[in-house]
This record gives structure tokens, C-alpha cells and sequence, in this order.
């Protein structure tokens, strides 16, 4: 299926479609505007509007080339031919006209296929440059979704960093009230503060990874800043969602496939190079408008311009040129073989990634569940850890290590979900294609 018209039938799978409002962005809006703002993407297709030139460069060999050459001779002292006639001797003139226009076309007619070989390179070359334009939008579009997703989860952390803030002043106050009544000790206390300074200075940390987050998304959609606020949720990682019959295919990643085509194209060069040891033949014919200046005595001057032609067929042959066409060739050659292996090691890399990143999902959707499952043992430990503290069965320690469980579950599951999200989209990249 044509890569960019599934990039819009998977916009459903990147996450759900809330209403868009004037001060929110949501995921299919992001990826829409990164599509249509990107400078990378513009980058690409310039390159693919300048394949297409290059393409027409080579095609402009097989069409009729029209030129008009003119000159008006300011002074001139002609050259003598001495000549015998009738048993005298004559000096004349060696005229030419004063002033001329000529206007001339040439037609090439056999060129050693070097104009078919420039045409078959730059229309591989132009269909490279597409493929890199498809490869660079799907592969934006999945950047987009990771910076999309991990603005969401920072902001989920600091939301956690925020709660965890909140649980330990709360804390505070009870351990401060404890300690006053007599029933709690200063360590209990300092314990707390001591938790809770750190808990300040790691929401600190949380703030900045917001606002990095949502910069690094705003370039990658070719905006200087955006501060509307983002609609959606983390998706959940889950193990059935890969496929069991999951296979790479080279055939299905554009940046490989636009890589083959510039190998072929960099074989017809080379054959391009080679085209030189044949002879050129061109069709060339030439109208001429002429008068004679008066520049010298013996040549009169003609008042009026007047008109000659002539058609002739012209042959070049270059035989030996230094071997300068023949290390063209070879140099083609030789790049043509680095652009093969090169592929080769793509194609292996693509195998790599697919089971890398099929086995990271997996791994990150079983860790996420086993988080949740922890934060629900976690509240429940520290609802006991809270009970527990009045009616004095349980002491303040007991609480903190509760709260530090929770707070870890949380922070790890929204973890698992944000590694879960970057291998999927990693893996889908390794397959060149969205996994519907």
C-alpha cells in the first residue's frame, strides 16, 4: 500500500481523536501540522523537485538545440591570397563579411546511448528522492508521536512528583503534631524534611523536563515554541498488539528501496562514462545572414544582407582521451558497489531491529502490568501504613517506605509505558511500514 495514504488510515492507531480546541493539541494535530511545517520535510522535497530537474537535464540531450551567433567587425585588415590566372599573377582578398548572423540547430543523432543511460539515471534518481520524501514523512510522523508522548508522560510524572510532594507534607504536619504531643521523636521529623526537600528538588526536575519536552516537539513540527495543552493519554502497552507472524521485508522500507535505486542509477553513469568511445553523430544545419564591410578597396561593400545555408552531418569520435572517461566509469563503478553493500547492511540492520524492538514492546508491556499490579499492592500498603500509625502499631518509617513504593510503581509504570511506546514506534520503523 502507497506509504502516504496509510499514514493517514493509521492516524487511528497513534492514539484516540478528542474534540480540537483553540488552546489544546492532540496527536493527529500535531502529526498534521509536522507534516505540512517541517523544515526536514521541506528539505526533502526540494531534493526530490531538484532530482526531478536533473532528470530533465538529461532529457533536454534528445531534443533540438537552436543557437543565433552574430558579429559586427569594427575594423579589419584581410589576409591576401596570391592566385594565377591566365598566366598573371592576382593577389586577392581573403573577405569575410562584415557583420553576420547565423542561426544554427543540431540534432543528435546517435550519442553511444550516453543521452538514454543520463535519462534512465535521473528517472531513478528522481524516484530515489520521492522515496526519501515518503520515508522522511512517515518516519516525522512517528518522531512526532514519540516527543507527543513523552511531553504526556513528563507532565504525568510531574504530576506524580507533585502528589508524592503533597503525601509528604501532609506527613510533615502529622509528624510535627506527633512531636509535639510527645508521641513521636525529631528524627521522625527531619526524616520527613529530609524526603520532602528532595521531593521539591525533583518536581524541579520534572518542571524542566516538561518544558524540554515540549520544545523538542515543537522544532520536530517546525514551530519556535507551542504552549497549548496537550489532549490525549499514554497508550497502554500490551503484549498482543505485535503480531506473531511479524516479518522484515526490505521491500516495504522506502529509505532501503530509495538507496537500491541510487545503486542502479550510479551503473548507468557508469555505462554514461563509457558511452564516449563511440562516435557522436549529429544532424546540423545552419542559415547565415551576411554584408560585406568596407574594409578593403577590392571588396564591395553589399548594402544588404544576404542569405546562405547548408545542412551537413557531423561525426566526433574521441579515441583516446587519457583514460579520463574510463576512471568515470570505474569511480560510478566503484560507488555503485559501496551503495550495494551499504544496502546490504541496511537490510541485515532492519532483520536486527525488528526483533530488538519486538522483544523491547514485550518486555516493557509485561513490566508495565507488573507495575500496576504494584501500585495497587503499594496503596493498598500504605492506606495499612497510615492506619497502622494511629493506632500505634506501625511507625513512621513504616509510612515513608509505603509512600516511596507508591511513588516508585507510578514513576515506573508511566516509565515502562513511554520505552513501550519509543520500541513500537522504532519497530515500526525497522519494518518500513505501520503495524495495522
Amino acid at each position: 500500500m502507497n506509504r502516504v495514504k496509510t499514514l493517514w488510515l493509521t492516524l487511528a492507531v497513534l492514539g484516540a481523536v478528542p474534540a480540537w480546541g483553540a488552546g489544546s493539541l492532540t496527536l493527529p494535530q500535531a502529526v498534521s501540522e509536522g507534516l505540512a511545517q517541517s523544515p526536514a520535510l521541506k528539505k526533502l522535497a526540494a531534493a526530490e523537485e531538484g532530482a526531478a530537474w536533473k532528470r530533465d537535464e538529461s532529457v533536454a540531450g534528445f531534443l533540438p538545440h537552436v543557437a543565433v551567433d552574430g558579429a559586427h567587425y569594427l575594423a579589419a585588415k584581410y589576409s591576401y591570397l596570391g592566385l594565377e590566372f591566365g598566366g598573371a599573377e592576382l593577389s586577392m582578398p581573403s573577405a569575410f563579411p562584415g557583420t553576420d548572423l547565423a542561426l544554427t540547430a543540431s540534432v543528435n543523432l546517435f550519442d553511444g546511448f550516453r543521452g538514454l543511460k543520463g535519462v534512465q539515471a535521473g528517472n531513478l534518481g528522481k524516484r530515489a528522492a520521492s522515496l526519501d520524501r515518503e520515508d522522511g514523512a512517515f518516519k516525522l510522523a512517528r518522531q512526532i508521536q514519540v516527543l507527543f508522548d513523552q511531553a504526556l508522560g513528563a507532565q504525568a510524572l510531574l504530576d506524580v512528583a507533585q502528589k508524592r510532594i503533597d503525601s509528604l507534607e501532609e506527613l510533615r504536619k502529622i509528624t510535627q503534631a506527633r512531636e509535639d504531643g510527645g508521641a513521636g521523636t525529631r528524627y521522625d521529623r527531619l526524616r520527613v524534611e529530609t524526603l520532602l526537600e528532595e521531593a521539591q528538588a525533583n518536581r524541579a526536575v520534572a518542571q524542566d523536563n516538561v518544558y524540554l519536552a515540549r520544545k523538542r516537539l515543537a522544532r520536530v513540527m517546525g514551530l519556535e515554541s507551542d504552549d497549548r495543552v496537550l489532549e490525549g493519554t499514554l497508550p497502554v502497552p500490551d503484549p498482543k498488539r505485535v503480531p506473531a507472524t511479524l516479518v522484515s521485508d526490505s521491500a516495504g522500507r522506502s529509505d532501503l528501496r530509495a538507496l537500491e535505486l541510487r545503486g542502479k542509477a550510479l551503473g548507468k553513469q557508469s555505462g554514461m562514462a563509457l558511452s564516449a568511445y563511440w562516435p557522436r553523430v549529429d544532424l546540423i544545419g545552419q542559415k547565415i545572414f551576411y554584408k560585406y564591410g568596407s574594409f578593403d578597396p577590392l571588396v564591395l561593400t553589399t548594402p544588404q544582407f544576404q542569405g546562405a545555408y547548408s545542412v551537413w552531418i557531423n561525426v566526433h569520435w574521441d579515441l583516446f582521451d587519457g583514460g579520463a572517461d574510463l576512471a568515470k566509469s570505474k569511480e560510478a563503478g566503484a560507488a555503485a558497489e559501496q551503495v550495494r553493500q551499504t544496502l546490504q547492511e541496511g537490510r541485515l540492520q532492519a532483520s536486527e531491529d525488528r526483533e530488538t524492538w519486538s522483544r523491547r514492546y514485550l518486555d516493557n508491556a509485561l513490566l508495565y502490568q507488573a507495575r500496576v499490579r504494584n501500585i495497587e499492592r503499594a496503596v493498598e500498603s500504605l492506606r495499612l501504613a497510615q492506619l497502622g500509625l494511629k493506632q500505634g502499631t506501625q511507625t513512621n518509617l513504616n509510612v515513608l517506605e509505603a509512600e516511596s513504593d507508591l511513588y516508585n510503581s507510578r514513576a515506573g509504570a508511566i516509565q515502562a509505558k513511554l520505552d513501550a511506546v519509543e520500541a513500537w514506534v522504532r519497530l515500526e520503523i525497522s519494518l518500513g511500514l505501520p503495524i495495522q
